[in-house]
This record gives structure tokens, C-alpha cells and sequence, in this order.
């Protein structure tokens, strides 16, 4: 994962950009009198410095030539006399020691390619052979490997990077959530440096792996997918994009292995908290890990790997009641990849699986119940443990939650599978209880890219649902994207979906 996100920063980064890179990396190769010299007059040198000879122990001195990209023997023949004069000046700056033994650098993020390598290790031999300094070539392969052992040298140049770092601290002391790990994760939409963000993706799914929080490194992963689709496409993020669903699909088939020999013990699923706030952990768990489980069997493809999915992804939903009870709105579109795994196994156990999810919004929102409603969108985890919890206490001073985007999407599901009666039960039922169905949507004149609010995403706070199941006002857009693209982005963006795709995706009825 690290080597891929690091070959990507390698293949889109610039000359200049790498410098500060260059810097970073070579202090902890063990460098010392570090000094970046480029310019007008640097005499083939973009970086001097020294080092001790690990096996006779001698400082060297040595002169640095940095490059972007790959070299051909034409760009060898042009860089082989500023090599040239590396070894040979000893001018440029006061702390250039020509006194001591000089090694001179061409340093590529990329490769020698055609007769570049045997006409450089030509000239270097016959360097060498004359003994008056020596050459070496630092190629993609050993930046590659200096920056798999310390990734975070890649961002150094990077006015972003100490928010990197806090969110890396965060992680490491679970004060991360998908929220904000959504908001951290905009900055990779239209990225003009795809590389650097697939470099911080690693980072953070690594550090989310050691938390064994793996619900959120796969999340991680889809916002990383998010970014690829929303930036201008290129071969660049076309790659990205292929690489961060592999991502997603290895991540979620660990979440599978981990999950797997435990499907008959809703106790250890729970989290084994029996107190009266456990159903809150219990529910996020269930609701998000067969999400991602469903998703991934959406999206596989292995046809053995895409049945065991789907067969955990039943058992889940039919044996475990926490899958059926998404806590707030931002848990509303994890019920669309959960009924269509169920309903292409058994379209009447996605029917039951609806109406346990209808049921559950109804009775949360049921003044009879002392109801609250779900979450919104914006609500802290505090306020939304306080509606599922503080309904029947005297000190809550919240009101009835009556703007669902959880309606919304049982509504269309209920459209998109032809579950007419369930429709209109469903319809019928919000109703009553005066819960209006809402979501978002981005203005006509920009651009989707799935950002889940702020900038062109507005809110639609109410759309009138018609016992036909048609609706108004129509927030869905055209995208040329297919439809398990169109999923895997709703699942990163979560504030809205499209019902077009979840059409597609619903396999018709046999008769």
C-alpha cells in the first residue's frame, strides 16, 4: 500500500516541489552541513553535503544534481556535464569542502531509461577508473525505499502538513470520526497532486489499521476513491481511482475475516456493553460494518468473494437487530448496499429488512415513545445519544427531530425495488408522525464531486413525496459514471444519493 502511494507522489511531483523532500530525506539518511544551493550559480550542484563512509569511516563531500522524471539518453546528455562540474568545482558555497574526498549525485524521481544506464555506468566507471571523485545514481527505486520507511518525509513541503499531523495524533488517540475524516479527506478533490494524496491515504489508513479501527481505514479508502473521481481525470487518477477500490475491497475482506467467526455471537458483536448507552456503539458497528461488507460484495469481482460477502451480509441483517437501526442521517445511505446485496439473494428478506428499518425510524420519532427522531446530518454524537436516549427525560431540551434523510432513502429504495405497499405504508406513516424526507444537492452551475456539504452543496430541506413515488423537487444529476462507481462515492459522500444508480444496480424480479 505504502510502496504504491509512494511511487504515485514519485510519478507526479516536480523538481522543485521534491526539493524540500530532498532535504528532509537526506538528514535522516545520516547527512550533515546540509545546504540547498540552487540557482544561478550553482556549478552542477542543487544540494551539497556531507557524510561518513560507513565502511572507512571518511567524510565525504558530496554535490547533488536533482531531476524530475524519467531520463532518456538524451536528458543524460544533457545533465552528464553538470555532473561533470559537480565533481570538478569546488566553487558555490563556503561550506563545499574541496579538501576531502567528493561524491557527485544525479538524483531522478524517476528512472535511466534506454542507453542512459549503460552510457552512465560508462562515464562512472571511467570516473572512477582516473580516481578523481565518484558518481553515484539515486533512481526512483532508492527514493522509494527511503520514503516507504519514513512516509511522512514526502509531505514536508506541503503548507497542509501540520494538519496531517494532527490528524494522525487524533487517530492514535481515537479522537476520529468519519465526519471529520470526511472534511480532513475534501482537500484530495481536484488535488493538482493526485501522488500526495494517495501518499496521506496510506498514512492514515496505517495509523487507522494499528487502531483496529478498520470501519474507518476503508472509509478512508473511499474518500481517497472520492478524490481520484472528482479531480480533473488523467491516467494519474484513473490509476488512483483503480488503486484506492482495490484498497477498499482488501480492507473490507479483512473486516470479513475478523467478522466472520463471530456471526453466531451477537454479544461480542455488541461490543459487550450491557448498560443503557451500548446500543449506540452497537448499532454504529452493525450499521457500518455491513455496509462495507455489502459495498464490497457490490463491487467485487470474484464471484467467490462476492457470495461470501453476500452470505455474511444476510446473516447479519436477518440475525443482528443493530442493522437495522441507523442512529442518525449520516447512517441513511448504509441501508442502499445492504438491501440490494439482500434483495438479489431474497428480494422478501430485503422487504423485512426494510420495514425493520421504517419501524425503527417511526418508533424513535413517536411522540408516544417519547420519541426525539434521528440525528441530522450536523448533530454532534452528543446530541444524537441524547435523542435516541433522552426522550423520556425531563432534562432534555431538545426537540422532536421531524427532517429525515433516512425517510428519503426507504422511500426510494422502496421505488427503485417496486415494494409499492411498503411505499405507501412508509409514506403513510411519516405522514402521521409529520417526518418530512429531505437531502442535498450541488448547485446546477458546478461541478459534482461528491463533497458531502459547504461550497456548491445546498440543502433541499423538503421534498414532497407523491403516492405515485414520484417526487418534487427533482435534486438528481447526470453523471457519466457507472453505477457501482455512483455507490461506492454516495458511501463517501453520504448526504445524498442517486436513485438512477440504485435502479441499475436492483436486479428485476423473476417471475
Amino acid at each position: 500500500m505504502l510502496h504504491a502511494a509512494v511511487g504515485a507522489f514519485l510519478d507526479t511531483v516536480t523538481e522543485r516541489e521534491f526539493d524540500p523532500t530532498v532535504l528532509a530525506v537526506l538528514t535522516v539518511q545520516g547527512f550533515h552541513d546540509i545546504h540547498f544551493i540552487h540557482g544561478t550559480f550553482e556549478f552542477g550542484k542543487d544540494v551539497i553535503a556531507k557524510r561518513r563512509h560507513p565502511e572507512t569511516g571518511v567524510i565525504e563531500q558530496y554535490a547533488i544534481q536533482s531531476k524530475a522524471g524519467d531520463i532518456g539518453q538524451g536528458d543524460w546528455r544533457a545533465v552528464r556535464p553538470q555532473l561533470e562540474e559537480a565533481g570538478y568545482n569546488t566553487r558555490a558555497h563556503p561550506h563545499f569542502d574541496g579538501t576531502i574526498p567528493r561524491v557527485a549525485v544525479l538524483l531522478t524521481t524517476g528512472r535511466l531509461k534506454g542507453a542512459a544506464p549503460t552510457d552512465a555506468q560508462e562515464y562512472a566507471a571511467a570516473i572512477h577508473r582516473r580516481n578523481e571523485w565518484r558518481i553515484e545514481f539515486w533512481d526512483r527505486e532508492h527514493l522509494a525505499a527511503w520514503l516507504v520507511s519514513s512516509p511522512e518525509l514526502a509531505l514536508v513541503s506541503l503548507d497542509e502538513q501540520s494538519e496531517l499531523q494532527r490528524m494522525l495524533t487524533d487517530i492514535r488517540s481515537d479522537a476520529v470520526d468519519e465526519p471529520s475524516l470526511e472534511r480532513f479527506t475534501r482537500r484530495w478533490i481536484d488535488a493538482p497532486k493526485p501522488g500526495v494524496a494517495s501518499l496521506e491515504a496510506a498514512m492514515l489508513i496505517n495509523a487507522f489499521q494499528v487502531r483496529s479501527r478498520l470501519d474507518l481505514a476503508a472509509m478512508c479508502a473511499l474518500q481517497l476513491f472520492r478524490g481520484a473521481c472528482g479531480t480533473e481525470q488523467s491516467e494519474t487518477t484513473d490509476l488512483q481511482a483503480r488503486s484506492a477500490k482495490r484498497l477498499f475491497q482488501s480492507i473490507a475482506l479483512e473486516l470479513l475475516e475478523a467478522v466472520a467467526p463471530h456471526l453466531d455471537d451477537p454479544a461480542h458483536l455488541a461490543l459487550g456493553d450491557p448498560g443503557p448507552t451500548g446500543m449506540v456503539p452497537y448499532a454504529v458497528t452493525l450499521v457500518r460494518l455491513t455496509e462495507i461488507l455489502a459495498l464490497a460484495a457490490l463491487s467485487s469481482d470474484s464471484t467467490a468473494i462476492r457470495g461470501e460477502l453476500e452470505r455474511v451480509v444476510g446473516v447479519l441483517a436477518t440475525d443482528h437487530p443493530g442493522v437495522a437501526r441507523p442512529i442518525s442521517d449520516q447512517f441513511a445511505v448504509s441501508i442502499i448496499p445492504t438491501v440490494l446485496v439482500l434483495h438479489r439473494r431474497d428480494p422478501a428478506t430485503a422487504a423485512a429488512y426494510l420495514r425493520s428499518v421504517a419501524k425503527w425510524l417511526m418508533d424513535r420519532t413517536d411522540p408516544a415513545f417519547n420519541g426525539l427522531g434521528l440525528g441530522t446530518m450536523d448533530d454532534n454524537p452528543r446530541s444524537v445519544v441524547e435523542r435516541l436516549l433522552g426522550g423520556v427525560l425531563e432534562a432534555t431540551t431538545l426537540s422532536r427531530s421531524l427532517s429525515s434523510y433516512v425517510l428519503t432513502v426507504l422511500l426510494d429504495i422502496c421505488v427503485a425495488l417496486d415494494e409499492q405497499d411498503l411505499y405507501r405504508d412508509v409514506l403513510s406513516d411519516a405522514r402521521a408522525l409529520g417526518i418530512t424526507p429531505c437531502t442535498t444537492k450541488v448547485r446546477s452551475d458546478a461541478a459534482e464531486t461528491y463533497q458531502r456539504a459547504g461550497g456548491p452543496v445546498i440543502p433541499v430541506p423538503r421534498l414532497e413525496y407523491r403516492e405515485d413515488g414520484s417526487k418534487s423537487p427533482d435534486a438528481s444529476r447526470a453523471t457519466e459514471l457507472d453505477a457501482e462507481a455512483v455507490l461506492l462515492l454516495t458511501a463517501a459522500c453520504r448526504s445524498r444519493h442517486d436513485l438512477a444508480a440504485v435502479v441499475s444496480l436492483a436486479p428485476a424480479d423473476e417471475d
